[in-house]
């Protein structure tokens, strides 16, 4: 079925004006809203949702675990975990000559690692 253009669909805008421009000064003033896209965008990526993944099922994992389960290379999975760690998501804890990697709890990982555990739990 092919769709209207834009301009048929909606000849009229249903919300009051008042309430319109009341929107549009909110999104202004919601930086967080760049955030939460800047966050969403980084952990868009198939590695990084899949070494959180990995995050949610062991509390910590050491950068050679996760390259090995993803088969990448160490430097390659490194960068991805830098990316992370730069914005806060997930943190590292030198372990003797191992650094150990572990989600960073925060609101958003929680929120996060809800998603990835499907209410399951990362078992299942």
């Amino acid at each position: 079925m092919a769709m209207e253009p834009m301009s048929r669909v909606c000849d009229d805008p249903t919300l009051p004006e008042d309430r319109m421009k009341e929107l549009r000064e909110i999104l202004l003033t919601k930086d967080n809203l760049v955030h939460l896209a800047s966050l969403l965008s980084l952990v868009g990526n198939d590695t990084r949702i899949k070494l959180l993944y990995l995050m949610t099922c062991e509390k910590e994992l050491c950068v050679c675990d996760l390259a090995s389960m993803l088969d990448m290379t160490v430097s390659a999975v490194s960068q991805h975990l830098r990316k992370l760690k730069d914005k806060n998501i997930v943190k590292a804890r030198r372990n003797a000559q191992a650094v150990l990697y572990s989600l960073n709890k925060t609101t958003f990982t929680d929120y996060v690692q809800h998603l990835l555990d499907g209410g399951y739990g990362a078992g299942h």
